[in-house]
């Protein structure tokens, strides 16, 4: 949180990219259990998928105290000031993606007797509902283009079938999400919003750095995921992930 804008951003597209991985992790899971007996409820992948924030942890603030900053989307400097310090802030997610409105009631219900359910489900809440402080300018802007590119990602791995974690995957998320900042960044330095563009090269820096470390990072948190749903399940109570 005390860091500049440059580095809390390369910090939060990689969070971004995790949480979107996650994201996926938790929905397959709780979407091979509910149509596993003994529910065998026979929903289609994208059943439970709603391409926005349904929950929200933490929220932000507004402050005329002059020892707050204004930000300045012409300024090329902004992302050397403390990310932490600006006048208006957003509580922005990690990952736009929620659980669609009409099944909640039913997975509620059925979490309310089922340990496993319940954990997929409570899991999937918490990464649909994480969130850190950016400015609001930022959270509205650059941000917003990430949260389309979920969306329309996560459908199309959704409805493909295929694992959420691959190679090639992931490989797809840091192209498409550097292609997506590469049209918008045009735009905004045509409108001379230097400060954005600066921005957005900041997001860049884990897409053209990270990629290694963030498949490290997931790997490990998919076996630990996976370790931990096994244990939960009964003997016999096997789903494909």
């Amino acid at each position: 949180m005390g860091g500049s804008l440059k580095d809390e951003l390369r910090r939060h597209a990689y969070e971004r990219c995790r949480h979107f991985f996650l994201y996926l992790f938790y929905y397959r899971a709780l979407l091979a259990k509910l149509n596993a007996p003994p529910y065998s409820l026979g929903l289609k992948p994208q059943d439970l998928l709603y391409v926005n924030a349904t929950h929200q942890i933490d929220e932000g603030y507004r402050s005329t105290d002059t020892d707050y900053y204004a930000f300045d989307a012409k300024d090329a400097n902004i992302i050397d000031k403390s990310c932490a310090a600006c006048g208006r802030m957003d509580a922005a997610h990690f990952c736009n993606l929620g659980i669609d409105a009409g099944m909640r009631s039913k997975l509620a219900a059925i979490a309310s007797k089922d340990k496993v359910v319940f954990c997929f489900y409570e899991c999937l809440k918490t990464i649909c509902g994480n969130t850190r402080l950016l400015p609001q300018r930022v959270n509205i802007g650059p941000d917003k283009c990430i949260d389309r590119f979920h969306g329309e990602l996560a459908t199309a791995i959704i409805k493909s079938g295929k694992p959420p974690l691959s190679s090639a995957h992931l490989k797809e998320y840091l192209q498409g999400a550097a292609k997506v900042f590469a049209e918008y960044s045009d735009t905004q330095q045509k409108k001379g919003n230097l400060g954005i563009v600066a921005c957005v090269e900041a997001y860049c820096e884990c897409y053209k750095h990270d990629g290694d470390d963030l498949w490290s990072m997931l790997y490990g948190n998919y076996i630990s995921e996976c370790s931990i749903s096994l244990y939960q399940l009964s003997a016999g109570d096997f789903i494909t992930l």
